[in-house]
């Protein structure tokens, strides 16, 4: 709706549970993974990733449609649809 830059604050809390490599819980006799589960981070040799736990839950915390307070959609000049605008494109003159 506009290209000028605004503030996002992101709030949010977040657990995960960090299971070694080769532990991983059997989930076979489940059908759909539980949306409620703790969100799990496979680690090896004793090193975790926090880097990765922290990008993970941020890239999940972001609203992939944020928008400007106050910003409003401008209006369009025309009323033609822009299929028809298109469908003008394909024919040849």
């Amino acid at each position: 709706v506009s290209a000028e830059d605004f503030d996002m604050p992101v709030i949010d809390r977040f657990k995960v549970v960090f299971i070694p490599a080769g532990q991983e819980p059997d989930d076979a006799d489940q059908d759909l993974p539980d949306p409620d589960a703790d969100d799990t981070i496979h680690y090896e040799n004793g090193i975790l990733d926090l880097a990765e736990a922290a990008a993970e839950q941020l890239a999940l915390a972001l609203d992939p449609y944020p928008r400007m307070a106050g910003a409003v959609m401008p209006e369009s000049d025309t009323d033609e649809s822009p299929f028809a605008a298109l469908s003008r494109l394909a024919r040849p003159n």
